[in-house]
């Protein structure tokens, strides 16, 4: 087996880090959810709207935490690839450039780049769970509209279920990332 490279450390931490902040923001998620499954009735839109706004500061501090693991996952493939290179300013094309020495670190990379798709897609869902709150959100306003309280329903609903998607998503992502690190820490 081949002695650890200098690189190799740096993108340990990376794993680590991206694996700690998909964590993070599923952990949001859970507490937006939690809050959404409370009906959001118009008779008491300022409850409604209240604890709206605090599900789109958990939202957006998950939303934080996916980009912040994705760019973690892609400066761990970078440094792999600049690290693994015969200098520095010249990074090999691809992780499957990478020496067969570091057969290890590839697959940890292979599976970090995998973590990164997903917590793109959490990324993405959590956007579309925050167009659907806003919706709801706006129809508090409009006590007026016959079947409003369906709407918002309607509206808060699938905002829970993409909260729902995501967070199994980031749990994909916090998998992967994890499952890198043990590889990264095989001896």
């Amino acid at each position: 087996m081949a002695a650890e490279a200098p690189w190799t450390g740096r993108v340990r931490e990376r794993a680590f880090e991206a694996e700690g902040l998909c964590d993070h923001a599923r952990g949001m998620l859970r507490g937006a959810a939690a809050h959404l499954e409370l009906l959001m009735d118009v008779a008491d839109a300022q409850g409604g709207r209240a604890r709206a706004e605090l599900v789109a500061v958990e939202l957006f501090s998950a939303n934080i935490g996916f980009a912040s693991a994705a760019a973690t996952m892609a400066a761990a493939e970078l440094l792999a690839r600049r690290g693994a290179a015969t200098g520095p300013t010249a990074p090999l094309p691809s992780v499957d450039d990478i020496p067969m020495d570091h057969a290890f670190e590839r697959s940890a990379l292979g599976m970090l780049q995998e973590a990164r798709v997903y917590a793109e897609g959490a990324y993405d869902t959590v956007g579309s769970c925050c167009d659907r709150l806003l919706t709801a959100y706006n129809l508090l306003d409009h006590l007026g509209i016959p079947g409003v309280d369906g709407f918002v329903d309607a509206e808060r609903d699938a905002a829970h279920g993409y909260i729902v998607v995501a967070e199994n998503l980031a749990g994909v992502s916090a998998a992967f990332s994890y499952t890198a690190l043990c590889l990264l820490f095989r001896d």
